[in-house]
């Protein structure tokens, strides 16, 4: 009897063991899933910090006059790239950054100078520091400073604030007007009224990215022959920038071969002639000109200044695939007269219609 006990007994532990075994193991399995899902939670709720810094041009703070140099100094920030310009050294500085420790830390690795040899700009590939640190009120210090390309340490220790802010490129209607009622040079010798006089606006997408290029004529200045300076202006890292000029008239037709990324245009007044067209590609005119066909060819760039000498067969069959091309429907250039003394709510009204009719082409 007393064996059938103890027996009995050892079961009854062997059970309670076994039990507590198994709800040991659920409670850790309990806790570890408690964990997981704290866990994923705290992930799922992470709240991203905003940059702390903003897109847009940071110009130097001066701090007295005797600092005041010649020309500008800013910097341009659009997301991890830095641009540096410095108008007086003539230096621009082109990099790219990320943050770490409160700073910007990076490398310029492109460079634009004025060459003393040959008088020119030039551009070449570089490798130099930069760093700029991050204070409370958002401005930038640069710790290195710039110019070591040329054994020079420029500004170093100078301050940059934010002065403009930059916007989405995708936005390019606000950053237009904005540009047209606060930042556009008018002229002041316009005819209103008369769209060979100007000044005018106009709106086409010349790089085919489905924004278009703001395109402005300012009387002022004149090439030969009645043609006129066009200034074409486009968005980039959110902001309006100039980019080049042409010489174009009212009403001028243009063509468009997206396969090749070109656009050309002719003189609305003679379209049949061989004696030149102008050929726009990554929003760089290049001229082709030659008479009849037979001599005096050539390229030329938007200054006008020759780049290429081309034979007849070249121009015949440039002028034959692009300029001769009737398959394609040409686009006409409708431009809008902006005088210099119109309210922005006249400049308003009147780049709402440029918008209105190039969405509606």
């Amino acid at each position: 009897m007393v064996k059938k006990e103890k027996i009995f007994n050892f079961v009854l532990v062997l059970i309670l063991f076994v039990t507590l075994i198994v709800l040991t193991g659920c409670g850790q399995k309990n806790e570890e899933q408690v964990v997981e899902n704290t866990q994923n939670n705290m992930v799922e709720n992470e709240v991203v910090e905003e940059s702390p810094i903003k897109n847009g041009k940071y110009e130097m703070v001066i701090e007295s006059v005797e600092e005041l140099p010649d020309e500008d100094i800013y910097l341009e920030i659009y997301d991890n790239q830095l641009t540096l310009v410095d108008g007086f050294a003539q230096i621009t500085q082109i990099g790219t950054f990320k943050i770490e420790d409160n700073k910007l830390v990076g490398t310029y690795n492109e460079v634009e100078y004025f060459d003393q040899n040959t008088a020119d700009m030039t551009k070449k590939e570089i490798n130099d520091k930069l760093e700029f640190e991050i204070l409370e009120d958002g401005s930038l210090k640069d710790n290195i400073g710039f110019g070591m390309t040329f054994d020079k340490t420029l500004y170093q220790g100078e301050t940059y604030k934010l002065s403009q802010e930059y916007g989405d490129s995708s936005d390019w209607e606000n950053l237009y007007l904005s540009f047209i009622k606060n930042d556009l040079k008018e002229s002041t010798n316009a005819i209103e009224d008369d769209p060979l006089i100007g000044p005018f606006i106009a709106l086409i997408d010349l790089n085919f990215d489905d924004i278009p290029e703001l395109l402005y004529y300012d009387a002022e200045e004149y090439i030969n022959a009645g043609d006129m300076y066009t200034y074409v202006y486009t968005i980039e890292n959110g902001k309006v920038t100039y980019k080049t000029k042409t010489a174009i008239r009212h009403e001028e037709r243009f063509v468009k071969i997206p396969d090749e990324n070109i656009i050309i245009h002719y003189d609305e007044y003679n379209p049949a002639t061989k004696e030149w067209m102008k050929i726009i590609q990554d929003l760089q005119e290049k001229t082709l000109t030659g008479y009849d066909g037979n001599y005096n060819m050539w390229i030329s760039n938007a200054n006008g200044e020759k780049q290429e000498d081309i034979t007849p067969e070249e121009y015949n069959k440039i002028t034959s695939l692009y300029f001769e091309n009737t398959n394609i429907e040409p686009e006409i250039l409708k431009t809008y007269t902006l005088m210099e003394d119109y309210t922005d709510e006249q400049k308003t009204n009147i780049f709402e219609t440029a918008v209105e009719e190039y969405k509606n082409k």
